[in-house]
């Protein structure tokens, strides 16, 4: 006679609560800020129970709803460098009247309408041709934003915004990732609206009329150059070279410079070519950084030393305390460091950085590197405050439905928290208000400081 015994596999569905423990591991083995953020005491308490209280809320949530609580606690730690986003192009609903909107329907709605417009309501463009964002029909706290119809095309609707007690909560369509949730921002006169790394422009002549993320020359007069650099991103490398290549002998001539990265959310450090223009004696280039050694980290970073070939073998001396150390210790990466030119121009003689709120990443680096030169002047409102924590890397979460990318600093600065900005960002050295023309501000000031108003 057998026994005989069923084993029964239980299996569990993939959802929020699992995703939520792989977010809270992930950030938790990889993110340097959670030692410098949890020191032992009343934070560490307060944390641990504010990841039950998630806990308690992920059962049952659908992807979206996940996702805006996986944003819940990444919002903890207050770092713009880490995220989660989408990884699938599930469409959400989308309003069945926008297939319709041509520009003249949204001429007439702005016609009619024009008493009680939002502010984002209206025509923009951005480097593939018209937009237009208008209140959804039924749904006073939600705005679409979209292409409008042609002869030969539907509208296509590219993003949602909401207005919340935090600002502008947009829905956008990313090319490579899907649909995103993200902060939006208006900039410039309410010219500039940037989300994530995307930016929609109004006519402005601080803005390509083609690109609004476009890096713009103009000559203010009087000796006075402005130069409008809304992103730093890779594409506008070379169209920043070709500005400088063709305008560089006006600006080492000019009595002064206006650098403009007000809504500049960051990319890589193009501006480096400009230093010749802005530097008066040499500068801090690097802060010395420290890094949480993980599995993930010390990958990327091997293969990211792969890739640079010849040119990587700065990141030796760095590997090799990584891979003496265990996963788990907070290592120094690199030491500060410094640099400047063999000698330096008495022209442009001052420069002014003008920045707001949104300036962040790659741009604060811009507004440390030239803040520290004694021609410069900053000008405008606080910055962004995504600084502190560098060098952006991502990992693969979830399954299915619930796939997200977990995007997070390799390295941070060795002085925190002590000298941390994250969140509050840099202070500029002349505060503007808002109704102001900055740029005018700019030309006055310039003509002022070198002797010639």
């Amino acid at each position: 006679m057998f026994n005989l015994i069923f084993l029964v596999a239980t299996v569990t569905t993939y959802g929020c609560p699992q995703v939520l423990n792989d977010t809270i591991a992930a950030t938790e083995a990889n993110y340097a800020g959670t030692r410098a953020k949890l020191p032992d005491g009343p934070a560490t308490n307060y944390y641990r129970n504010f990841k039950a209280l998630l806990a308690e809320d992920a059962p049952g949530l659908d992807p979206l709803a996940c996702k805006r609580l996986l944003d819940r606690y990444i919002g903890f730690f207050a770092d713009h460098h880490l995220f989660v986003a989408n990884n699938h192009h599930r469409m959400p609903v989308l309003p069945a009247m926008i297939k319709d909107w041509d520009r003249p329907s949204v001429t007439k709605y702005l016609s009619d309408n024009a008493t009680h417009l939002d502010p984002l309501e209206g025509f923009w463009y951005d480097v593939n041709g018209a937009l237009a964002v208008v209140r959804e029909p039924g749904n006073a706290n939600r705005l679409l934003g979209f292409r409008p119809a042609t002869e030969t095309e539907a509208a296509k609707l590219l993003a949602t915004f909401e207005r919340g007690h935090g600002g502008i909560e947009v829905m956008y369509e990313h090319a490579e990732w899907g649909w995103q949730n993200a902060e939006a921002g208006l900039h410039r006169d309410d010219t500039l609206l940037i989300f994530g790394l995307t930016g929609w422009g109004r006519a402005s002549d601080s803005l390509s009329t083609v690109d609004p993320l476009a890096p713009v020359f103009r000559d203010l007069g009087d000796g006075i150059y402005y130069l409008s650099m809304p992103s730093f991103l890779e594409p506008y490398r070379a169209p920043l070279n070709a500005i400088i290549a063709t305008h560089g002998s006006e600006l080492a001539q000019a009595k002064g410079v206006v650098f403009d990265v007000r809504g500049n959310a960051g990319g890589n450090a193009i501006y480096f070519p400009l230093a010749d223009y802005f530097l008066a004696e040499d500068i801090q280039i690097g802060s010395a950084t420290d890094i949480l050694v993980s599995e993930s980290t010390t990958g990327f970073l091997e293969r990211f030393r792969e890739r640079m070939g010849q040119h990587g073998g700065w990141l030796d001396e760095p590997l090799a305390r990584i891979h003496a150390a265990d996963n788990g210790e907070l290592i120094p990466f690199r030491e500060a460091s410094y640099d400047g030119n063999e000698s330096y121009s008495a022209k442009p003689e001052k420069v002014v950085v003008l920045q707001d709120r949104g300036t962040g990443s790659a741009a604060e680096a811009f507004l440390f590197h030239a803040g520290q030169s004694s021609k410069v002047v900053t000008a405008g409102q606080p910055s962004r405050g995504n600084i502190d924590y560098m060098q952006v890397t991502m990992l693969k979460l979830g399954e299915g439905d619930f796939s997200y990318w977990f995007g997070y600093p390799l390295y941070a600065k060795r002085s925190l928290p002590e000298e941390s900005i994250d969140d509050e960002g840099y202070a500029p050295d002349i505060r503007l208000a808002q109704d102001q023309d900055w740029v005018s501000w700019s030309k006055r000031w310039l003509l002022q400081a070198t002797g010639d108003e």
